[in-house]
């Protein structure tokens, strides 16, 4: 199992005086995932409730931890159920040939073939020559 440290970084603004101040937030990921990290602040009394050691702390994380990336917004793309999808040559309901984990691989009696990508919900048809083809939208 992988495992992987992240940093978010941006700015948030105080609610009592508006100033824009930076922040960081970490998390690891764990396989699929992601469990946000709190860095904590020790306040010491003995140095008017500072911690010394805060911002050495946030700098090892820093130090080692990727960009998280962003998320893909697929909330406007249709859900993709392979066994439903029509041949754009001959509106035929194509047959699934093959697949692995989130790849589909469709093929039609006229030759035609399509590609989806389950997570990304991306379909990309090719005719019999392997010229790709446009998606056709009453699917």
């Amino acid at each position: 199992m992988e495992i992987k440290l992240y940093q978010k970084n941006g700015t948030y603004e105080k609610k009592d005086t508006g100033e824009k101040k930076p922040y960081t937030n970490f998390y690891v990921k764990v396989g699929n995932t992601l469990v946000p990290i709190n860095v904590p602040y020790f306040p010491n009394p003995a140095l008017n409730d500072r911690d010394p050691n805060y911002n050495s702390r946030v700098a090892v994380l820093k130090a080692f931890a990727e960009e998280l990336p962003e998320k893909e917004d697929t909330s406007k793309k249709p859900v993709i159920n392979p066994r439903e999808i029509k041949c754009p040559i001959c509106s035929k309901i194509m047959q699934i040939d093959d697949h692995d984990e989130d790849t589909y691989y469709l093929t039609c009696d006229c030759k035609t073939e399509a590609v989806i990508n389950v997570k990304t919900r991306d379909i990309v048809f090719t005719d019999s020559d392997g010229n790709e083809l446009p998606e056709k939208t009453d699917n």
